[in-house]
């Protein structure tokens, strides 16, 4: 962004670090990852397994399953969270899925399916940082639903123009501000940018 004239301001509003988990007493028939972060820590920890199917969000989160795992996922979820819920279902089933994630997740994924068989799994700590400035920008990019629920517990909204990386962390945003950021079709950090972009100059 800052080769096309912005200037930017980029940090977490999130501290993360590592924890040592305990697996569920319930072997999975899926695992589903929220994000890169759950990816990195679940599997510095756990080895794949080809008798699993995996589950991302976005094809950022598959090309890092990827790297880190030498294999593909099984499944890319691209859909905004009212497509997605149907084909979740469809997709799962009564499936024993396991979801690594952060000890502050908001359970998007649980709230989406029906399913009653997943089991949130605490993969690694992701506290709000409370002491901040990021005042005064005119456009804001968020990238998480917890980051953006960080940033406006501290700042109201005062009219800037706001993006998300996916319809996840958009549907977030409208519940905290009552206002549909832009988002890109696709969720992913290349397609956010883009999308930034093309807003601007249009």
């Amino acid at each position: 962004l800052g080769e096309v004239g912005f200037e930017t301001t980029h940090f977490s509003l999130l501290n993360i670090e590592a924890l040592h988990f305990n697996l569920p007493s319930v072997d999975p028939e899926w695992i589903f990852f929220y994000s890169k972060n759950g990816i990195k820590y679940f599997f510095k920890q756990q080895a794949f397994n080809t008798y699993i199917r995996y589950g991302v969000m976005g094809s950022g989160s598959a090309a890092y399953f990827e790297r880190v795992t030498k294999h593909q996922p099984n499944y890319i979820a691209s859909k905004p969270g009212s497509e997605l819920l149907g084909e979740l279902d469809t997709l799962l089933g009564d499936s024993v899925m396991w979801i690594p994630q952060g000890t502050e997740s908001l359970n998007f994924l649980e709230n989406l399916s029906s399913t009653k068989n997943h089991y949130p799994l605490k993969v690694y700590q992701n506290t709000k940082i409370k002491n901040f400035d990021i005042s005064g920008c005119s456009h804001l990019a968020f990238t998480s639903p917890l980051n953006a629920q960080t940033y406006f517990e501290k700042y109201n909204y005062n009219g800037e123009i706001i993006f998300a990386i996916g319809a996840t962390t958009a549907g977030h945003i409208l519940s905290l501000i009552q206002r549909m950021p832009y988002f890109p079709d696709e969720p992913g950090i290349q397609n956010l940018i883009d999308l930034i972009i093309e807003k601007a100059s249009s």
